[in-house]
């Protein structure tokens, strides 16, 4: 079974940081049942406006840590790894916090912080370069999100980050990354679901251009005796 891998491709020099680079080899250990993906770095939009963001900004993904607040830990048990005689197993732990430091009314700005660590226990080498797969990777992420509700019940908001995923953060500005996202929730007549349109943007990422997303979004029921 072909499992995708980010693997850090090594710099020039023996002892430069490794950038994050899609590759298929070396083959991961699959995902555990029952693990659940990454949210969408942009479609997480707070549902109930800025009176909701204390508990929802932190899970705005590429610019903050890429998750719901909060600690998660995962442990994925070793195999083998295909064409060498290595096994390859890891423990993640991430951590994603979103901090409220203004609120003005409809506007608020919040500010997250994400970390992830990786630790691996393996003996395999890098296909490309031979050298030994590093004992740990982590990714680091810093940003702002503003965010405004409109008297009409739309919701808006701005997003930047900057970020670093490798052996050695922020060594250099070849591991480093800039995000810019814009976000607007449009609630449907009915008013528990929304239209939700997006723009998404990673300076020095997989993708060099914008990505625009659209999606529907679906509430929940709210009781009438609230």
């Amino acid at each position: 079974m072909l499992a995708r891998l980010f693997v850090f491709v090594a710099c020039v020099g023996c002892g430069a940081p490794l950038r994050a680079q899609e590759r298929a080899e070396p083959e991961l250990p699959a995902e555990p049942a029952g693990a659940v993906p990454e949210p969408d770095p942009v479609a997480r939009v707070p549902r109930g406006g800025p009176d909701e963001m204390g508990g929802g900004a932190g899970g705005r993904g590429g610019m903050g840590g890429g998750g719901p607040p909060g600690y998660s830990a995962a442990w994925y048990p070793s195999q083998g790894v295909r064409g060498q005689n290595a096994d390859l197993g890891f423990v993640r732990q991430s951590l994603n916090l979103g901090v409220p430091v203004w609120r003005d009314g409809p506007d608020a700005l919040i500010a997250t912080v994400g970390l992830r660590n990786t630790l691996f226990d393996t003996n395999a080498v890098l296909p490309d370069t031979g050298r030994a797969f590093p004992d740990r990777l982590w990714s680091v992420n810093v940003g702002a999100n503003y965010v405004h509700r409109f008297e009409n019940g739309w919701t808006g908001g701005l997003l930047v980050g900057v970020g670093s995923a490798s052996d050695k953060p922020f060594d250099s500005v070849r591991e480093m990354t800039a995000t810019l996202a814009g976000f607007l929730r449009v609630p449907t007549k009915h008013g528990r679901d929304a239209w939700q349109l997006s723009l998404f943007y990673m300076a020095g990422g997989a993708v060099n251009f914008p990505l625009p997303g659209v999606a529907r979004t679906r509430g929940t029921r709210r009781s009438g005796c609230a």
